[in-house]
């Protein structure tokens, strides 16, 4: 099976949080697409590894039940995430990609454009970094919304066991940063001259700052009242995801199940965990 056939996921959507306890009552506020493309999930290093011409990956992905580093806002929906990505040499990416939700009005709001670097940093492969720059385009331009993305990521690599760490920086609107790692094991079940298939299991952590607002009441009757706003730098979510991965010729699927389990911030109720299926189909074309 030829390594340029790898699957790599490509579209993401983690890290959406409201700011204040008045959003928390509105989840179809515009700030539920705030930092929607917060944590870029693109596994190049999965590509470039064997790649030695120019190609062109699409990806196709549908989760059944559509979550936000875990939360769901109470919108019972599900989403669809198109994207296109341009693989230059064995360096340079280009994607652009789009996302349906079918509990936010409207349902098709943004359309994301990305570029990025790869390189390994030694001979055998094991460590390589990528840096990326996107850009979110949203229907409805509202100041407080993140366009901009800038991410750094470092991999490492040996046999069926891949670690990375990512930290991004989100700004055009109320900036934020984050930070994630995780860490994925691979073992093969089948692997034929035409078709393989594998299960990659990972764990993922996600730390994200955030601006919540409390309110504290002061005065014999509670007449006044006091608006502070505080920022935090915490954990807010972790997932477990197991993923099977067939890959046919140019085509690759996945279907994976995953489980979410999300840590409250100070302005949050205590959160329940969560979990549902997704399914991505990917082709990819060689110049």
């Amino acid at each position: 099976m030829p390594k340029t056939k790898r699957t790599f996921l490509l579209l993401l959507f983690l890290s959406v949080f409201l700011k204040g306890h008045s959003q928390t009552e509105d989840p179809q506020t515009e700030n539920v697409l705030d930092d929607l493309f917060s944590l870029d999930s693109l596994e190049v290093n999965e590509i470039f590894q064997g790649l030695k011409k120019d190609a062109l990956y699409l990806n196709l992905g549908f989760d059944e039940q559509a979550y936000f580093s875990g939360r769901d806002f109470g919108l019972d929906q599900y989403s669809f995430q198109p994207s296109l990505t341009y693989i230059k040499g064995n360096h340079f990416f280009f994607n652009l990609g789009s996302a349906y939700y079918s509990g936010l009005k409207p349902q098709w709001d943004l359309v994301s454009l990305s570029v990025g670097y790869f390189t390994p940093l030694d001979k055998k492969k094991r460590w390589n970094t990528s840096l990326l720059y996107g850009r979110i385009f949203f229907t409805d331009q509202a100041e407080q919304l993140n366009q901009n993305r800038l991410s750094a990521s470092l991999n490492y690599r040996y046999k069926s066991l891949k670690i990375r760490a990512a930290t991004g920086y989100l700004f055009g609107g109320n900036s934020s940063y984050y930070l994630s790692q995780s860490t994925t094991g691979e073992f093969v079940l089948v692997n034929e001259k035409k078709w393989s298939w594998r299960l990659a299991p990972a764990l993922r952590f996600l730390w994200s700052q955030q601006l919540f607002t409390e309110e504290i009441t002061s005065g014999r009757f509670g007449q006044f009242v006091t608006t502070i706003e505080q920022e935090v730098f915490d954990l807010i979510n972790v997932e477990l995801e197991f993923p099977f991965n067939i890959d046919v010729g140019p085509w690759d699927a996945t279907l994976s199940y995953q489980f979410n389990f999300p840590k409250s911030l100070p302005n949050e109720q205590a959160l329940q965990n969560t979990s549902f299926f997704s399914f991505r189909l990917g082709y990819m074309i060689d110049f």
